[in-house]
């Protein structure tokens, strides 16, 4: 399981474009769930700590981020929900 695709690259090109685009994202709490996502980083999940600081540093932040990147992160907490240190 992995937490994030395999080559991501994010540039400046994956800016919204269209008014669609923005007003897409304007639904979806972005900076909330990755600010979320840091402090179950800092507090329980050290090993997301690396993807978190990618998503972190979007600032215009498109669909395919959330569709694809953060659901990634999201399908890899739910799978070691019960893992933990001995």
């Amino acid at each position: 399981m992995t937490l994030m695709k395999v080559g991501l690259k994010l540039t400046k090109e994956q800016v919204p474009k269209t008014l669609q685009e923005l007003n897409e994202m304007k639904k979806i709490p972005y900076q909330t769930i990755v600010g979320n996502l840091m402090y179950d980083m800092v507090c329980t999940y050290p090993d997301i700590a690396f993807v978190v600081g990618v998503l972190f540093n979007i600032s215009n932040f498109r669909i395919v981020h959330w569709k694809e990147d953060l659901k990634c992160i999201f399908k890899y907490l739910k799978g070691t929900l019960h893992h933990g240190l001995k």
